[in-house]
């Protein structure tokens, strides 16, 4: 999202530049123009420059559990893989990245049901999920990301009513 707005911002930037620029060479000092294009630069750099400090201790997060990920995929610990998909799960739907969100909780569901483990938290992850993205929308995502049977079986543990 950040990225879009920066580059956003830029464009107008210049875009308004260019159009005030077009028709003489010269800015009209009391024109809209200037000030559009000052609004559009300033937004640019905002987004480019303290941007990444307001997701800074999310994305600290998701490094840490990425390198906890890859650990448990080397040493063989299925259990820490699904438990670090669940904490990479939780983070990305933090920072409302909703779809990879939901594909590491609906992964570490899995994996957890898998193991015979608790899925309570799983099941509170992808429940909230559920309400941000809809029933649709997430049925869709949840059979294109998981196996039909554990999809079913998700679905059945959730009390979504309806064919599938």
């Amino acid at each position: 999202m950040r990225r879009w707005v920066a580059a956003v911002g830029l464009l107008v930037c210049l875009l308004v530049l260019g159009y005030a620029t077009s028709s003489g060479g010269e800015l009209n000092a009391g024109a809209l123009f200037p000030d559009l294009a000052v609004i559009g630069l300033i937004l640019f750099f905002i987004m480019l420059v303290a941007g990444p400090r307001i997701r800074g201790p999310q994305n600290k997060i998701v490094k840490y559990n990425r390198q906890v990920l890859a650990h448990a995929h080397k040493i063989g610990d299925t259990a820490g893989v699904a438990q670090a998909l669940r904490n990479l799960g939780m983070v990305h739907t933090e920072i409302n990245d909703l779809m990879l969100g939901f594909d590491y909780a609906a992964r570490s569901f899995a994996i957890h049901r898998q193991l015979g483990r608790d899925v309570t938290p799983d099941l509170h992850l992808l429940g909230h999920q559920r309400g941000l993205l809809g029933d649709s929308k997430f049925i869709k995502r949840l059979y294109n990301t998981l196996d039909k049977p554990t999809a079913d079986d998700l679905i059945q543990l959730l009390g979504i009513p309806g064919p599938h």
